[in-house]
């Protein structure tokens, strides 16, 4: 009996922390539900997470600055002008404790800006990137453990 119970119970830890989904409103409140389970990265499968080791621009050359509830993270737009990706803008997170900056490489629609940058539950940045104004992508990135953990497609009315 006692193996029986510790089966089981090996068997509830593994189902409820080692596979759980992820689970969180989406705070722009899309048309379609971008967060329903199972979560995706297929949109995302080039999206790279990298830390840099200092930031060359000022406070006022950021856009879209977002801190999280507790204050121990932010997020921000850059704006850039070309290599390494030709993107138009990148995507950063601090951590404000540690001054450890990471930028977000590889997103899909490099030629489009970013959007919509909010934090949830203090370690998930949420945005959006649009193709055109009623079709874009939705995002979650964990910076917690570094990593993308959704990318779906987006629609608007």
């Amino acid at each position: 009996m006692h193996k029986i119970l510790l089966a089981c119970l090996a068997v509830f830890l593994l189902t409820t922390c080692v596979w759980a989904e992820v689970s969180i409103i989406d705070p722009h409140e899309h048309d379609n539900n971008v967060h329903t389970q199972p979560w995706e990265v297929e949109e995302g499968v080039d999206v790279a997470i990298m830390p840099i080791e200092v930031l060359p621009l000022e406070d006022d050359q950021l856009k879209d600055i977002v801190v999280n509830e507790s204050q121990t993270m932010r997020a921000f737009i850059v704006l850039s002008e070309g290599p390494p990706e030709w993107q138009c803008e990148y995507v950063y997170f601090q951590n404000l404790h540690t001054d450890e900056i990471f930028v977000i490489l590889g997103v899909p629609m490099p030629w489009r800006p970013f959007s919509d940058l909010v934090w949830v539950q203090d370690r998930y940045l949420v945005f959006d990137r649009w193709a055109q104004p009623h079709f874009g992508m939705h995002y979650v990135v964990d910076t917690k453990e570094k990593k993308l953990v959704l990318a779906r497609t987006v629609e608007s009315q």
